[in-house]
This record gives structure tokens, C-alpha cells and sequence, in this order.
């Protein structure tokens, strides 16, 4: 399996979007993180987020929607954890996949959104099944 990642800072100072992957056997993980803009640390979020779903895929490698919640969760933990050593209020969106390159399961939290490109078309999927304010904005 090839991947391939572009990001755009848009009209911000700095980026804040932060892409990464892990893969197991015949299983791979692909993540996308977004810090929330006018939030401060976005940057450190994103990462946070990124990096801990891909480290709790490689200790559990698993397809499926309960194993990818249990990622994120982890990640909000993580990043609850941080929220409050720093005192800060950073936040960031995910777009999260598992695929054994036929079977998928994917989640998105915030307003990043998961898009297929199929037959020479953008195709944008949005149900939701984990709420911002659960996931990622914890304290």
C-alpha cells in the first residue's frame, strides 16, 4: 500500500495540520489531525492526537469501529492530560482510518471530514460518530 499526504497552512502563521500512519501485518492505520484555529497549541494538539492513535494501533492492531474508538479515546486521554499540565485549551479535529485495503472503517471528529476519490470524483463522507466535545476537547 503507497500513501501520499499534502497539507496547506491556508492564511495561518504556522500549521497546524499533522498526518500519520502505522501499519501491522496485513493492517494499516492512516491519520489526519487539524488544531483548531484561535485555540493556542493547535500545533502540539494535532500532533498529540496523531501520535497517539498510531501508537495505540500499533499495540492493537484491529479492524474495527470499537478498536478505532478505543484509539481515540486514548488520544483524548492523552491530550486531556496535557490540556491540563499546560493550562491550555488546545484542541484538534481528526480523520482517522484502518484498512486491510478491501475492508475499512474510518472516524472523524470536528469539522475535518473523510473524502473518497473515486471514478474522478471527491466524495465527502460526514457521519459523525464520535462528537468534538467528547473526543478531543476533554480537560
Amino acid at each position: 500500500m503507497r500513501a501520499v499526504s499534502l497539507t496547506n497552512r491556508g492564511g495561518r502563521k504556522n500549521n497546524e495540520d499533522y498526518v500519520g500512519y502505522a501499519n501491522s501485518d496485513k493492517l494499516w492505520c492512516f491519520v489526519v489531525c487539524d488544531g483548531l484555529g484561535g485555540q493556542s497549541f493547535g500545533e502540539v494538539a494535532s500532533e498529540i492526537v496523531c501520535e497517539t492513535v498510531c501508537k495505540s494501533f500499533k499495540k492493537a492492531p484491529e479492524l474495527s469501529g470499537k478498536a478505532l474508538y478505543r484509539y481515540i479515546e486514548k488520544a483524548a486521554s492523552v491530550l486531556g492530560e496535557e490540556r491540563e499540565s499546560t493550562k491550555s485549551n488546545m484542541s484538534s479535529t481528526i480523520v482517522a482510518l484502518v484498512t486491510d485495503g478491501e475492508k475499512a472503517v474510518w472516524a472523524h471528529s470536528g469539522d475535518s471530514v473523510f473524502t473518497t476519490y473515486q471514478k474522478r470524483e471527491f466524495r465527502r463522507l460526514r457521519t459523525t460518530i464520535l462528537s468534538h466535545s467528547e473526543i478531543l476537547k476533554r480537560g
